[in-house]
């Protein structure tokens, strides 16, 4: 039989800032080949943040760099639009507009977790990699299932 403590609280704060804490702020490209991306978070209503890391690549998770935390209570969340279209049906706190390099890979990651005593302890992790067209609008959507977690890609034509 499953045994719950007091300290649940105390844990979920701690993770919670050391999660946001560890991963250094995104910044962004201010010159060269740059698109924009909008980060979007269709988690189902429940416990827990999405962050949306960039990566140095597809290979290596050692340099991450926090672009923004979706859906859920995190203080420090980093969530700004940029006026790209068809995003006004998202809700302002799961989603995020951002400048990213164009015309090399770009790598980026969702991650969610959450705990409490209704879910234990889950996490999904979802790693991608597109290469963005310069001048170009994109759109990454981060879905979760009971079991799984997915990310889409799409480019946003007007």
């Amino acid at each position: 039989m499953p045994t719950t403590s007091t300290k649940t609280p105390s844990l979920l704060l701690l993770i919670l800032s050391l999660t946001t804490a560890c991963a250094h702020p995104y910044i962004e490209p201010t010159e060269g080949p740059r698109a924009k991306i909008r980060f979007v978070s269709l988690k189902p209503p429940g416990p827990g943040d999405v962050f949306v890391h960039a990566l140095a690549d597809e290979h290596c998770k050692a340099d991450t760099l926090l672009i923004a935390a979706l859906s859920g209570p995190a203080p420090k969340h980093h969530r700004q639009r940029l006026g790209m279209p068809l995003g006004g049906d998202y809700a302002e706190q799961d989603t995020t507009e951002t400048v990213i390099r164009a015309d090399q890979p770009y790598a980026f990651d969702f991650y969610w977790w959450a705990a409490g005593l209704a879910v234990g302890m889950r996490s999904c992790n979802v790693t991608t990699a597109f290469r963005p067209i310069d001048g170009h609008l994109y759109e990454a959507a981060f879905t979760l299932g009971r079991s799984t977690c997915a990310v889409d890609v799409v480019e946003i034509i007007q």
